[in-house]
């Protein structure tokens, strides 16, 4: 009976996280004036929020050992920083990130065959500026640099990317230039096998990020990081949203909370079996089913 309980109040949290969102999902888009003129127009439920600079920041919980995130304005040295959940914000670009491949070069090759069309979110400040392009970030500002980590370390690598207007145009690629040699560091294309991003908890990086067609995007980030103590290496996924001349995320399509815990928690084969992953499926057998355990912060496993 006290299992049965605990179960009916799992399944009233799980329904009600999972149907959480903000009242108005914010569109950021960059603050250049020069940028204004190609803001998209505002729909229902949707704001545009003109910003300087933004992050897709990661955030520590140490008591379920999870790994969460989405965009962050810092507002100034003496105002609290911005945060939004993973399907609250949207980063923004407009049809003024659109280029044109035009280096013969072998290591640009990802961004298609000459005059293919690409959109960029820079790495520079100076050229987000010139093209009205939103400057973003990547930060751990809230992943807390006290030793949790092994060498304060964290890694970033990319587990999807979904194009969920135009399904089969779904590239993307997050790379930075030193000394004029391209280093790939975030992608799904198989020409890149095993890239990572490494980060430091507390820390910021930038990197150029190249989408190869419009449409809404749902890249989502693997964050891993070792623990310590243990000695034991901790995952989690965190979807973030693009939307490439798109504002809107289609509604038949965004990702639940527990979809998001079934696939960190899940290797990829048991997330897609139901006899594993399903809502009232017990794979360890102590007596507490999934959905019970994503909604207390357990682990399935």
């Amino acid at each position: 009976m006290k299992l049965k309980l605990f179960l009916w109040l799992g399944l009233s949290l799980a329904t009600s996280i999972s149907s959480i969102r903000a009242e108005n999902i914010t569109v950021l888009v960059s603050d250049v004036s020069s940028a204004r003129n190609y803001d998209p127009i505002d729909n229902s439920g949707y704001v545009v929020r003109p910003v300087s600079h933004a992050d897709i920041n990661i955030i520590w919980n140490a008591s379920t050992k999870i790994f969460t995130g989405g965009f962050r304005i810092d507002n100034g040295p003496n105002l609290p920083a911005e945060k939004f959940g993973s399907e609250d914000a949207i980063a923004y670009l407009p049809s003024t990130a659109k280029r044109q491949q035009i280096n013969y070069s072998e290591q640009y090759e990802f961004r298609g065959a000459l005059n293919d069309n690409y959109w960029i979110l820079p790495s520079s400040p100076t050229t987000s500026n010139t093209y009205g392009v939103l400057y973003l970030g990547l930060t751990s500002y809230d992943v807390p640099k006290d030793g949790t980590f092994k060498d304060d370390r964290l890694v970033w690598t990319i587990h999807s990317v979904e194009n969920l207007t135009t399904p089969s145009a779904n590239a993307f690629y997050g790379y930075a230039v030193t000394s004029g040699s391209v280093g790939m560091h975030l992608t799904t294309d198989p020409t890149y096998p095993g890239v990572q991003m490494d980060a430091l908890t507390e820390g910021h990086d930038h990197r150029n990020l190249i989408f190869k067609a419009t449409g809404m995007y749902r890249v989502t980030f693997r964050i891993r990081g070792t623990l310590a103590v243990t000695d034991t290496e901790v995952s989690s996924l965190v979807p973030i949203y693009f939307g490439v001349e798109t504002a809107q995320i289609p509604t038949q399509t965004p990702a639940t909370g527990y979809d998001t815990w079934k696939l960190a928690k899940f290797s990829p084969q048991q997330a897609n079996d139901s006899t594993v992953s399903g809502l009232d499926k017990d794979p360890d057998g102590d007596g507490a089913h999934n959905l019970l355990e994503y909604s207390l912060g357990g682990d399935p496993n």
